[in-house]
């Protein structure tokens, strides 16, 4: 995955801190009409966001893995 976020870091919008992290990552996730809860958004070292390529980011200090049921999927997406 590094390989990955290497090449799409030229142009990209890099920020680093959990704080601003988290809140262009939620930013960015409004933007695309996405809903706001759809990242676990915890301890986020490092989000980038490369607009002409649509590839975004997100470094985290642990892993932290989302494991959704399909109907609480579901409810995530009608919001």
């Amino acid at each position: 995955m590094a390989s990955q976020i290497e090449s799409h870091r030229s142009g990209a919008e890099v920020v680093n801190g959990d704080a601003i992290c988290r809140k262009r990552s939620i930013e960015l996730l409004g933007e695309l009409g996405l809903p706001k809860g759809l990242l676990p958004l915890e301890d986020i070292e490092e989000f980038g966001y490369n607009r002409d390529t649509g590839f975004m980011w997100l470094v985290q200090e642990e892993e932290d893995r989302a494991h959704l049921q399909e109907d609480q999927a579901d409810r995530l997406l009608r919001r």
